[in-house]
């Protein structure tokens, strides 16, 4: 395990949220490595980025919703509007009062997670370039490219493919292979699973572009849905 590369102060903050977050169960926790790779999972709404940022076992950045690395106001307006409203189905009046009482702490707790802004425009050459970045220091990246607009849902509907343009932009820039390895966390047994590591190299081969990439780790992600609540029954 790489020693973490967040600030002392937000880990001692993590270290006092653990002691009222239970820790996940980690299956193939092996295929998790030591080199900086791309690691992709489903959202689960805020258990995903909650659980992996407290107890995920590597040195590694989240990409996450630009709006939520922006003004006071930006990161309202998204909670109240989108996070909570749209995809968490919350009635427009909680929705405001949740978002109100939590922005505050939302800014502390993002700059602390240092994460990399997904831009849905002209700037996302910044998303990738930071990525990138942050792969060459040695520090790995997480991803959630699951299309959460109708909600979170357990079965994943689609996959966006913005994470294969960055293992592309990577092996052009620095001429190295990049592994890419899915993830599921299942909130209901509070289980990750992670598939073994994929070489970029190797599945460039097979798949064309960004469409195609998504579409083959949305079905791989589901797979690991499906793995996951057969081992419960």
């Amino acid at each position: 395990m790489r020693k973490s590369n967040k600030k002392p102060f937000f880990r001692f903050v993590k270290s006092i949220v653990r002691i009222f977050k239970k820790k996940p169960i980690i299956i193939n926790g092996e295929n998790i490595l030591d080199e900086p790779c791309l690691y992709i999972s489903n959202h689960a709404a805020s258990y995903g980025p909650t659980n992996y940022e407290l107890y995920f076992p590597t040195n590694f950045r989240m990409m996450g919703a630009y709006q939520m690395c922006g003004t006071l106001k930006e990161r309202w307006s998204y909670l109240y509007k989108v996070y909570f409203h749209q995809k968490r189905k919350v009635p427009k009046w909680l929705s405001c009062i949740i978002a109100t009482l939590i922005t505050p702490f939302m800014i502390m707790f993002y700059k602390g997670m240092q994460i990399i802004p997904i831009y849905p425009d002209a700037r996302f050459r910044r998303t990738i370039d930071e990525a990138i970045n942050s792969l060459e220091k040695g520090v790995s990246v997480l991803i959630f490219p699951e299309d959460s607009s109708d909600g979170y849902h357990d079965e994943i509907k689609g996959f966006f493919g913005g994470f294969w343009v960055v293992a592309k932009e990577y092996k052009k820039r620095y001429g190295k292979d990049l592994k890419i390895v899915s993830m599921y966390l299942y909130r209901k047994t509070n289980k990750i699973i992670v598939d073994i590591p994929r070489s970029y190299h190797d599945l460039e081969k097979n798949i064309k572009n960004h469409k195609e990439a998504a579409e083959y780790f949305l079905n791989n992600t589901n797979m690991l849905y499906k793995k996951i609540i057969n081992d419960n029954k």
